[in-house]
């Protein structure tokens, strides 16, 4: 396989895969809008608006609770990696998920 660099401006990155670089492609704005966090003395700014919308919730008030403990968390990486590390939590494989909800929505 011969890496392949994404040609979006102002991205370098470059994957291993043309199936990834599609993928990768697709976390950009379709317009090569950049996105710049309007908060004072910030300087973050991303072409991704996924990344985007984790950044501004850095500055919102709004908390994620953990259910174990009195913890409150900014975003829900932050949340599942702090059970993970600190209660244990092991998270079902979606598909098992989706098994029980067959089960469950069929008896």
């Amino acid at each position: 396989m011969t890496p392949v660099q994404c040609d979006f401006p102002g991205c370098s990155k470059i994957v291993s895969r043309k199936a990834d670089l599609t993928r990768h492609k697709a976390t950009h704005s379709e317009d090569g809008q950049i996105f710049v966090c309007p908060s004072a003395g910030c300087k973050y700014e991303t072409t991704q608006q996924l990344k985007f919308n984790v950044h501004m919730a850095t500055h919102s008030e709004a908390r994620l609770h953990c259910p174990e403990c009195d913890q409150t968390l900014k975003n829900p990486s932050s949340l599942l990696n702090h059970r993970k590390r600190h209660h244990g939590y092991c998270p079902r494989p979606y598909r098992d998920e989706v098994e029980l909800f067959f089960i469950w929505s069929c008896s």
